[in-house]
């Protein structure tokens, strides 16, 4: 049994890779609520649209990079890009603080947003794209178009896209952004009003097409490399048992503390346990990725009447070994190794952390009780806790 050692490393100062370079990220599986207006409603839709696509067609439609458009009536209307640059427009990925190694992906435009957890990992070979915002359906406006204002859309895209056929609408070119992932972009762009038709995942069959959209033309997005070839979208054995259980827990996981391959402690007058989620077997995601971070072990705590989440996250793809960046993190002012992600219309703060060795320990909001904690206070929980368990063995 190998038990790594957390008791002596220094903590080190959060390293940050500049915008342009499209290296950044985050990801959390706390099922992140919808603090904006109106996104319940949408999260549902795009949830139960996702996760029939492959959790019932099992991303069997996936086979071919390019849909199967001719199947189903055409689409018609245009496109236009969204930069991502635009006030009141964003997007966020962060780590799935709480199992798989996973993102919790967050839309923004003017006040309002969505937000989904655990959904998808990382873009990789076979998933090219993962549309951040759900798909619209315009069934029951007039004629079956885009109302005033048209839809936006905002996808992220693994490294190797570098644009995004519409269907027949037009080709979006990718987008460096603040708040993405290793080497990922972002492609947006709004669906013109008065447009007919609802955009699906790539490879889409036409049987999930007439299922969920009831008739609406589809529009099917397809990846693009540089030379203007279709990216496969072909999912893997390792991305088919993924979506086969979107928000199963895990067969490896615990709600004991003792249990755990990973424990901490806390050390915080009125700081109270909630809830405990460790594994009892730390092992390589094979979903995982370069940059990504597999949770050992999520906490929730109540304190000053606020409700916060704390986790350890570990390299997904080598467990033990260093872990990359916290994605998009800056340092926070006054608090040395501390690295904080800021969130486009967040109140506050989104999520704080320091390395400890080789693991990252995070403190984040989390639901439950009337309103937001502050930056002060998640430094506070971030400060009282420490890493007391590692245990990478096997036995």
């Amino acid at each position: 049994m190998v038990v790594q050692s957390i008791s002596t490393p220094p903590v080190e100062p959060p390293e940050v890779e500049a915008p342009d370079a499209g290296v950044i990220e985050e990801a959390r599986a706390r099922q992140r609520r919808y603090r904006r207006a109106g996104a319940g409603a949408l999260l549902a839709l795009a949830l139960a649209g996702v996760v029939a696509y492959f959790a019932v067609d099992g991303g069997g439609g996936a086979a071919k990079a390019d849909g199967n458009a001719a199947a189903v009536p055409r689409a018609s209307g245009s496109v236009h890009f969204v930069s991502l640059r635009t006030p009141g427009i964003g997007l966020l990925v962060a780590p799935n603080l709480r199992g798989r190694s996973s993102t919790c992906v967050t839309a923004f435009e003017g006040g309002g947003g969505q937000s989904s957890c655990g959904l998808y990992p990382l873009p990789q070979a076979g998933l090219p794209l993962e549309l951040a915002t759900t798909y619209y359906n315009p069934r029951g406006t007039a004629g079956n178009r885009v109302p005033p204002g048209g839809y936006l859309y905002l996808v992220l895209t693994a490294p190797d896209v570098a644009s995004v056929r519409v269907g027949d609408l037009g080709t979006i070119k990718v987008q460096s952004a603040p708040g993405l992932p290793p080497g990922d972009h972002a492609v947006a762009f709004r669906e013109t009003a008065r447009s007919i038709g609802t955009v699906v995942p790539p490879g889409t069959r036409p049987a999930w097409i007439r299922r969920y959209l009831h008739g609406s033309p589809a529009v099917v997005l397809t990846a693009l490399d540089r030379s203007g070839r279709p990216v496969p979208s072909s999912l893997t054995g390792a991305l088919r048992q993924f979506f086969a259980q979107p928000f199963h827990r895990p067969a490896n996981t615990t709600t004991s503390a003792a249990d755990s391959r990973c424990a901490i402690a806390e050390s915080l007058p009125g700081l109270a346990v909630q809830s405990v989620v460790g594994v009892t077997k730390i092992a390589a995601d094979p979903v995982g990725g370069p940059g990504s971070l597999l949770s050992c072990l999520w906490e929730t705590y109540a304190f000053e009447g606020k409700r916060f989440q704390v986790a350890i996250l570990l390299n997904a793809t080598a467990p033990g070994s260093r872990p990359g960046t916290i994605w998009d993190a800056t340092p926070v002012p006054g608090h040395p190794g501390i690295a904080m992600i800021h969130a486009p219309s967040a109140p506050d703060n989104e999520l704080v952390a320091r390395r400890v060795g080789n693991a990252w320990i995070v403190a984040a909001p989390w639901v439950g009780f009337p309103g937001w904690p502050t930056l002060r206070q998640c430094l506070q929980v971030l400060a009282a806790v420490h890493i007391t368990r590692i245990d990478l063995g096997h036995s």
